[in-house]
């Protein structure tokens, strides 16, 4: 287990579960900074997005103590992924005018996520590599 993915996965998790939160309790926050008016279908649509972002929070907790494996690589890939969308279409929102310059704060925080799952994940993957042995010195099958 990579304590560096470990620690990372799980603030993710907890981020990601403290969002509904947010929404549930106080819409207005994000919305306003956003630029948006705050309408009771605008705060159900930001808390049915934030639901999924919990389901991602639960993904990455339960892969938190693997090794580096392929399941692991398909649930840090798809967070990733999810985010880094988030973020271009926070990007086009503002070049449209759909949303306030406020929604880059987001944006930004979506980026710094992502990138630092990469990182954990991505890194993990090189130094389980570095560490591995190297088979130097060893016997084969076919050396004997």
């Amino acid at each position: 287990m990579s304590r560096v993915y470990f620690w990372v996965a799980t603030i993710l998790a907890l981020y990601c579960w403290l969002i509904p939160v947010a929404w549930l309790v106080a819409p207005s926050v994000p919305l306003t900074s956003w630029g948006l008016e705050i309408e009771p279908v605008t705060a159900m649509f930001g808390l049915r997005a934030a639901v999924g972002t919990a389901g991602f929070g639960v993904a990455l907790f339960l892969v938190r103590r693997e090794p580096p494996s392929r399941g692991r690589l398909a649930v840090s890939v798809a967070f990733i992924a999810a985010w880094l969308t988030y973020a271009a279409v926070g990007v086009y929102s503002v070049i449209t005018g759909v949303m306030g310059v406020g929604l880059l704060t987001t944006v930004g925080v979506e980026i710094v996520v992502a990138a630092a799952l990469a990182w954990a994940e991505f890194g993990t993957r090189r130094r389980a590599k570095r560490n591995a042995p190297r088979g130097e010195g060893l016997a084969h099958a076919e050396d004997h």
